[in-house]
């Protein structure tokens, strides 16, 4: 009788990664110089970088999409007041399909960046979401989506139930 546990999806997708991500270690070594004083760390730090990006984009909720216009004229005016967008792109939102998202994935940004991010997003109705994960330079960005907030009408619309209609009789 097998007393091993049985491995889940999960478990046995993250093994089939960490083998193809050793592979992986091991082609982009061997493409080095075969002198150590020659091979630089940044070479084999940005070769695994670029191999890391293949493989997070394979797990990124985040698909690319053609916005409207009206996020395209916003997008310009952030980048020319903001320094939090960097290796942008657009995309639907994985939450509401039929909205739009707009992905910035910077190296790092001060607290006076995430204040004037803040004060942008307020002035125009969006919110924004900071997490680690990132597609550009995998555990080296991180991502900031920005997205419009859900309007009052559209939060009450969904809290309020519809009004009934109800006659009585005597």
């Amino acid at each position: 009788m097998n007393s091993s546990p049985r491995k889940s999806r999960a478990e046995k997708l993250a093994s089939i990664l960490t083998a193809e991500f050793s592979a992986k270690v091991r082609e982009t070594l061997g493409k080095l110089p075969a002198s150590t004083a020659t091979a630089t760390r940044c070479e084999l730090y940005y070769s695994l970088g670029e191999e890391m990006k293949e493989m997070a984009s394979a797990f990124d909720s985040y698909k690319k999409a053609d916005p409207p216009r009206e996020w395209i004229n916003l997008l310009h005016r952030a980048k020319r007041e903001l320094r939090s967008i960097d290796h942008w792109f657009f995309a639907k939102d994985p939450d509401n399909p039929s909205d739009f998202v707009l992905v910035s994935e910077p190296y790092n940004l001060t607290m006076e960046d995430f204040e004037e991010l803040t004060r942008f997003c307020d002035e125009e109705d969006l919110e924004y979401y900071v997490e680690g994960f990132s597609v550009h330079f995998p555990a080296h960005t991180f991502r900031i989506t920005i997205r419009y907030k859900p309007t009052r009408q559209t939060i009450e619309s969904i809290l309020t139930p519809s009004p009934v209609e109800v006659s009585i009789r005597h």
